[in-house]
């Protein structure tokens, strides 16, 4: 799946959460408030842009990790 994909539906499906809590939810095993808690849209794109980037996610996103329950 590519980012674009991803955000789409985002978009599309997942109203109820901010865009860096949706990224949070699906690709990052740890903490990670600055993204999570974000609610400027273009800030949270920015900075899940650098990640991939950072993580060499050029052309497809990372598997979406295992939910756990509580």
């Amino acid at each position: 799946m590519t980012y674009y994909a991803w955000l789409q539906n985002y978009f599309q499906n997942r109203k109820s959460e901010r865009l860096g809590q949706a990224f949070c939810n699906d690709f990052i095993k740890g903490p990670w408030p600055e993204l999570f808690y974000e609610t400027d849209l273009k800030k949270a794109e920015v900075i899940i842009g650098k990640w991939l980037l950072d993580n060499h996610y050029m052309k497809d996103m990372p598997q979406v990790i295992e939910q756990t329950g509580y």
